[in-house]
């Protein structure tokens, strides 16, 4: 059987969500690692399984932090044994990638 192990990119809203509510991941703002910096801290998909310090936030705030910093979400759909993947990362989108919509 062929699973969606992938690699796959993309800037859309609803399917970042999808993914996430998918797997029990919500949206919430870690604390700042440098409390002079100016900002809020960085903004992440937190799953159940995780034990880190956070902050509960809506979605409109994930998604409008997430436009301010031109960030792009790389995420993987499944395992290779068929499991949904929880595999992503938030990073800057370069230009060459700002098409991507998958």
């Amino acid at each position: 059987m062929h699973y969606k192990t992938e690699i796959k990119r993309t800037t859309n809203h609803n399917k970042i969500m999808d993914w996430a509510k998918n797997r029990n991941g919500k949206p919430v703002r870690l604390p700042k690692v440098n409390e002079n910096e100016p900002g809020l801290g960085p903004i992440k998909i937190h799953f159940p399984e995780d034990n880190e310090e956070f902050e509960e936030i809506t979605w409109n705030e994930f998604l409008d932090d997430f436009e301010k910093k031109k960030l792009q979400m790389i995420y993987q759909e499944d395992t290779e044994e068929g499991k949904p993947s929880y595999f992503y990362l938030l990073e800057k989108r370069h230009p060459e990638n700002s098409f991507v919509q998958s």
